[in-house]
């Protein structure tokens, strides 16, 4: 298991990723903002991890309103959870909704290909996160468990987040934390 802490100091903020036995696996060093924004290439890293959540969210509600609509349609099929994320399963469903007629079939046609025009962008900006990611944070990808996405999540909430006044706690710091039950945690939150 990896571990990640912050260490959030006046002119800049560390990201630490440590193993099991406590020793440091890699680390992000990212310049701290005092007015609490981004800038340069981190805050287009924020932006896009952003944007790219809320078309993922959008994509959820759409595959949810088509599973519906297919529902009534096709009452017996099921699609595996995930499968409206792929191409050779949206393709089904369009053949299937090729044998249907009426305002249900149309709706459930327009939501195949928001799904897939969705899909083709959250897949688009990942690769463009990545490309703007891996220069700054080599040592973080190489971790086991750590790609891209999770590397410019992180730029985007150490850097100029609410962490950088020093003593303020960053989102993803690391130690122990008491939960609503009471019980002491120490894993990452991010």
């Amino acid at each position: 298991m990896v571990t990640l802490g912050t260490d959030a100091h006046q002119w800049s903020h560390t990201v630490v990723a440590t193993d099991e036995q406590g020793r440091p696996v890699g680390q992000l060093r990212v310049k701290a903002t005092p007015e609490g924004h981004l800038d340069g290439v981190e805050r287009q890293v924020r932006l896009l991890v952003d944007h790219r959540e809320d078309l993922v969210a959008e994509r959820i509600r759409a595959q949810q309103r088509l599973r519906w609509h297919l529902h009534e349609l096709e009452p017996g099929w099921a699609i595996p959870a995930g499968g409206l994320d792929r191409a050779v399963w949206l393709d089904a469903v369009q053949a299937r909704l090729a044998a249907h007629q009426g305002v249900v079939a149309e709706i459930a046609g327009e939501l195949v290909a928001r799904c897939r025009e969705l899909t083709g962008r959250v897949n688009q900006l990942e690769q463009q996160l990545r490309r703007l990611v891996t220069p700054l944070t080599p040592t973080l990808l190489h971790l086991e468990g750590c790609g891209a996405l999770t590397a410019a999540k992180l730029v985007g909430e150490t850097a100029g987040s609410a962490a950088s006044a020093p003593g303020r706690r960053s989102p993803c710091t690391t130690g122990p934390r008491r939960s609503r039950s009471g019980r002491v945690t120490t894993s990452a939150t991010g």
